[in-house]
């Protein structure tokens, strides 16, 4: 206001010569006031923040706002642009009076070429001042210099000229409305040629690029209609850390006080600019540039399970979690699935601490499987996480810190807080990282329990503490927001648990997560009330409770349980017994005593089940076969959500905004959960008043504006680019790699659709001139797993086929043609008789030995093929016989069939239509013959145990 109101009154007030005697509303610097008002104040509301949010620039000095542009940029831009265009007219006019006797085309040229060069001059002045202002921030210097300038420039080249038009043109043409709408119509125009310069730059310089968000990054800085001095920006200070033996506030691996810089790289006119991009992006990965505030998530967004979330200021980051996640039911043989390795080698000189928020797998179960990189401090919070360190035999005590709860300690580039919060098993936390650039919040998984069983209740103080203080960024757990209402505590489900204990009269099976420490707590508790000793069957259960035990919070002690081989011992009354195999994993115990293959106990009709756990997505089918199963072996099963036997360790809706509405952050990014939960978690911050929000997915990094103080409002997120990260696959204890490296996807097919092996001995003929026939013969043997044989029908005619596909094959053709030509034929045919594209493999051998006797056996046996070649192979993959002639078939003491064709009992071509076997036609062989053989849906030719079918071409 100090700048912009003289700069309007004083004209007004100290009329010069050449307004005087005019009225106010006719004087000429009235009407350039009101004209750089409406250009300025359209120019920055409208461009501005389109800038801003395309572009990926702010201010972060506090200020009122308006449309996201702070209310000061307006004022101070009044005065900037009055100066500027007036200074341009006075040099127009020098200008125009110098060139006068110039041709009209050659004064327009030098009008033209003027009024760039002042505009850019001006543009990059203004640019210089404002990427020197400490309270902006911008994506990279050097593109502000060059593009910022030029977007600037656009500004001067529309309004310059068109401002000149009222000092040529005074008098009644240019009256106060007039001078409005030709103020409105430069603003359209700049808005036009901003639009179209902005869309031309992304499309032509960034085509090579896959992702839309490399756009926001590479460049550009934003346009700002206001000079400010040229304020050198400080650097921000850093955290000096490094990772000793001693107390855990010193964690983390030794780091410099300033950002590490990346390696010089020289740019030649032959690169691309698709490897410019990715120059840039390595430029913000290195923290050389934009906002301070990183976030990469690595895995547990838009899935559940393999939680991990890279956090980091500038170029240092830390790893919040580093979870597994559990495969789908067509992951077949895979174990478990853990975060992209190549992704974590190639950060791993920046990651400095991994920080565990509690014990379940999907946040631990990576280190815990044996975290390969050794530079990385681990920081764990109880005794349940190390006991999975030392069973990997990974608990170095140089390499792993244990933390508690309120005791902040320094991690990477931040200081860390845990804060408690209350989950389905003990000692879990959130992390409060605070840095120079601000405070984020990671709640981890967490639910409010209002009356926990061990007292441990929900740190809502410290999140007020917070609120106060000032969070940059909160991230949150999204598993349940689709669940309106609120968790109930697990001393309901304690109280429910007593009640159906107490009320059976024989033996009591619970099944639970084993995790779950409380619930064994609570069956502890009813099993002492009404007097049964307690069992544990179930590997995980023990596991667990050892852990929980050795570190004081185990609410059972280990050498008071009964043992397995005791459980028959004991009168069912007097027993209470607690497995595993909720999920109905395939080893589980309960799973296993559904089928009665377990060792352990055997399931009764008087058993009651009560089924403490929920069931996952996705394991509903085999959960209700297993309880089927149960069903019909005659025990009781109490479940259900109006049993309370269960409850989440995973806030539900209303808790969710209880926190959003405590914590109040600036920023909001939903976590944990699918697509659809952290959208609706998103949702539901904004109803709360939180305006910057949104959803990314694994390997998107995501910047947050630099802050100065606690009190600054930031102007939202800024997206930096993207990793592909891929899955990796845990098969057994040895075998890992990706998707393609394991097969996943052929595991798969094949058993959906089955394979078929094709072993082929070729007799391929020597000397053609010599022979009868001039064909390939070959000993053929199929074997075939996961097929519908069609009692051996489709078998037969899979042999024949294949016999067609050798015998059209030249006679000199190498043998990777024969099996490409066998394999595409069985495949078709298999296709057109079941509908199944089954994986078949087929291996020819050569054997030029066996082509003499071959030819004497023919020349005896007086038989002929000369039929069976192309034409027959045709006829073969479209159709199948009809009606064919018996053949002798002799099965000898091996297990192998033999088939012998001769002239008289082999097929003929004329015999083969197109169409479908029928069900009830004859084969070569027949159709009782086939039957006595090959079992109905069989799954290969098996006769007497030998999977095998050896089919002999004479």
């Amino acid at each position: 206001m100090v700048s912009a109101v003289p700069s309007f009154l004083i004209p007004m007030i100290f009329v010069g010569k050449a307004d005087s005697g005019l009225r106010w509303k006719d004087r000429y610097w009235v009407k350039a006031s009101l004209w750089i008002i409406i250009f300025s104040y359209v120019g920055n509301y409208f461009w501005t923040h389109y800038f801003f949010t395309v572009l990926g620039a702010s201010y972060t000095f506090p200020s009122w706002k308006m449309n996201d542009v702070p209310h000061t940029t307006f004022l101070l831009t009044h005065v900037c642009f009055l100066f500027y265009h007036v200074a341009s007219n006075m040099t127009l006019r020098r200008l125009r009076h110098a060139i006068a006797d110039l041709p009209d085309k050659l004064q327009w040229v030098t009008e033209a070429a003027w009024i760039l060069a002042l505009a850019y001059f001006i543009a990059y002045l203004e640019t210089i001042a404002i990427s020197n202002f400490p309270y902006y921030e911008f994506v990279d210097r050097a593109s502000m210099y060059k593009v910022g300038s030029l977007f600037y420039a656009i500004y001067f080249i529309v309004s310059f000229p068109m401002f000149l038009r009222i000092d040529e043109k005074p008098g009644d043409l240019w009256d106060l409305p007039r001078v409005a709408v030709d103020a409105l119509g430069a603003a359209m125009l700049l808005g036009v040629l901003g639009l179209s310069y902005s869309l031309y730059f992304g499309s032509t310089c960034f085509a090579a690029c896959r992702h839309k968000d490399l756009q926001n990054m590479a460049a550009f800085s934003t346009i700002s209609l206001c000079p400010y001095s040229l304020w050198r920006r400080p650097s921000p200070r850093k955290y000096s850390i490094s990772c000793s033996d001693g107390s855990p506030t010193s964690i983390g691996s030794h780091g410099s006080k300033a950002p590490r810089k990346r390696s010089g790289r020289l740019e030649g006119a032959g690169k691309s600019m698709e490897d410019s991009v990715q120059r840039k992006m390595e430029q913000f990965y290195e923290g050389s540039n934009g906002p301070p505030i990183r976030i990469v998530p690595i895995g547990g967004l838009g899935e559940i399970g393999m939680n991990c979330m890279l956090v980091g200021n500038h170029d240092r980051y830390i790893l919040i979690d580093a979870g597994v996640m559990f495969p789908d039911y067509d992951e077949l043989g895979v174990q478990k699935i853990i975060p992209d390795t190549t992704f974590i080698k190639r950060w791993s000189h920046k990651i400095e601490a991994v920080v565990i928020t509690h014990g379940h797998e999907d946040h631990i179960g990576y280190p815990s499987s044996g975290f390969p990189y050794s530079n990385i401090c681990i920081i764990f919070y109880n005794g349940v996480d190390q006991k999975a360190f030392e069973e990997n035999g990974i608990f170095v005590y140089s390499r792993l810190k244990v933390f508690r709860t309120r005791k902040k300690f320094i991690a990477g580039p931040f200081e860390v807080e845990p804060i408690r919060v209350t989950h389905s098993i003990p000692d879990c936390c959130g992390l409060v990282l605070r840095c120079d650039d601000g405070t984020i919040l990671h709640t981890g998984d967490w639910k409010i329990d209002e009356s926990p069983l061990d007292g441990k209740v929900f740190d809502r103080e410290a999140l007020e503490e917070l609120s106060k203080e000032g969070v940059t960024l909160m991230m949150s757990d999204s598993t349940n927001v689709l669940s309106p209402g609120r968790t109930i505590s697990e001393s309901v489900v304690a109280d429910a648990l007593t009640r159906r204990i107490s009320a059976a009269k024989g033996r009591v099976i619970t099944t639970q997560f084993a995790s779950n420490i409380h619930r064994l707590g609570s069956v502890k508790a009813a099993a002492d009330l009404t007097g049964r000793k307690l069992a544990f069957v179930g590997m995980s259960l023990r596991t667990y409770l050892d852990a929980a035990w050795k570190d004081g919070k185990a609410p059972i002690d280990p050498s008071t349980l009964v043992k397995v081989e005791d459980i028959d011992a004991y009168a069912p009354k007097d027993l209470l017994i607690v497995t595993t195999g909720s999920q109905a994993e395939p080893r589980a115990a309960l799973n296993l005593a559904s089928y009665g293959s377990s060792h352990s106990f055997k399931l009764s009709k008087d058993d009651v089940i009560l089924y403490s756990a929920k069931v996952i997505p996705g394991n509903e089918s085999r959960v209700m076969k297993m309880l089927n199963r149960i069903s019909e072996i005659g025990s009781t099963i109490v479940m259900g959500k109006n049993e309370l036997l269960h409850t989440s360790g995973h806030g539900y809706r209303g808790e969710l905004e209880e926190i959003l509405r405590i914590v109040k952050p600036q920023h909001f990014l939903p976590i944990h959960g699918e697509l659809l939960f952290l959208k609706e978690h998103e949702s539901l911050g904004k109803s709360t008043g939180i305006r910057h929000t949104t959803v990314i997915k694994n390997g998107e990094m995501l910047g947050v504006s630099h802050l100065r103080n606690r009190r600054v409002i930031s102007n939202g997120f800024i997206s930096l680019g993207k990793e592909n990260l891929q899955l990796m696959y845990s098969d057994g204890d040895k075998a890992f790699g990706t998707s393609t490296e394991l097969c996943i996807d052929e595991r798969l097919r094949i058993a959906t659709d089955g394979i078929i092996v094709v072993s082929m001995e070729i007799l391929r003929p020597q000397n053609a001139e010599s022979l009868i026939e001039n064909t390939i013969k070959g000993k053929i043997r199929i074997t075939t797993r996961c097929l519908w044989l069609d009692k051996g029908k489709l078998l037969d005619a899979l042999h024949k086929a294949a016999h067609a596909a050798l015998s059209s094959c030249p006679v000199n053709c190498p043998l990777s043609h024969m099996e490409k030509t066998v394999s595409e034929v069985l495949r078709k045919m298999v296709r057109k008789y079941s509908g199944k594209r089954p994986e078949v493999i087929a291996v020819a051998m050569e054997n030029p030995d066996g082509v003499l006797s071959d030819e004497i056996k023919t020349r005896l046996s007086g038989s002929s093929h000369v039929g069976v070649g192309i034409s027959a192979l045709k006829k073969v993959v479209d159709g199948y016989p009809k009606r064919n002639r018996s053949n002798k078939m002799q099965a000898e003491s091996n297990g192998y069939m033999h088939l012998d064709y001769t002239s008289q009992q082999n097929m003929e071509v004329d015999d083969i239509e197109v169409g479908r076997l029928p069900p009830n036609e004859e084969t070569t062989t027949t159709t009782s013959n086939l039957a006595d053989g090959v079992p109905s849906g069989s799954e290969d030719e098996e006769i007497s145990g030998n999977h095998s079918f050896h089919h002999l071409h004479p």
